[in-house]
């Protein structure tokens, strides 16, 4: 019975052991570079709306000695991989992710493959409401400081339509997170 439960224990070990190797894999950071002191991102006001091309940079980057396999963004699987928190300066606290009523007419398991030390690089258009919820969106002319953490998590198992058989790849699951970084959201006049 002894050794049942420590191998039962060694097991377990050796279980978080891995999943920690996995997650370590990949690792996610904000490329917002910082200018006079600052960090900013800059919304860009058209005068009727605000300009959806206004964008900042996410990485993810295979740390690992071996390739990686991450869901491409354009299928279900991957689509919801990136999100967001935010601390102001109150202690608020939220989450900003992708909205969730995106339609996939073609939902196959495609994934992208980081070979070891390679970066993959995401723009994230923070003003395009269609995209993206609950970014901070200043007044004209004013600016919102928050820290700002990004996170990459594939779940083990697709929320939507289970994959299995012989075409499934193995692929990254695990969440990652950035160092928090204090930006400022700027809407000018």
């Amino acid at each position: 019975m002894k050794s049942f439960i420590a191998t039962a224990i060694v097991l377990a070990i050796i279980s978080v052991v891995a999943i920690r190797a996995d997650e370590a894999a990949l690792s996610v950071s904000l490329v917002i570079p910082q200018d006079h002191g600052e960090r900013r991102v800059t919304y860009r006001n058209s005068r009727t709306e605000w300009d959806r091309g206004a964008h900042f940079h996410v990485v993810v980057s295979n740390r690992s000695d071996k390739p990686q396999n991450i869901w491409k963004e354009e299928v279900s699987w991957g689509y919801w991989a990136l999100s967001f928190e935010f601390t102001d300066d109150t202690g608020k606290q939220w989450v900003v992710k992708k909205r969730g009523n995106k339609p996939f007419t073609a939902n196959r398991p495609v994934h992208w493959i980081l070979e070891p030390n390679e970066n993959f690089v995401y723009e994230v258009y923070f003003s395009d409401t269609n995209i993206w919820e609950d970014f901070p969106r200043p007044d004209e002319g004013s600016k919102v400081l928050v820290s700002m953490r990004a996170i990459f998590e594939i779940h083990p198992k697709p929320f939507l339509a289970p994959i299995s058989g012989p075409t499934s790849p193995s692929v990254w699951t695990g969440r990652v997170v950035s160092e928090p970084r204090r930006i400022t959201f700027y809407r000018p006049k």
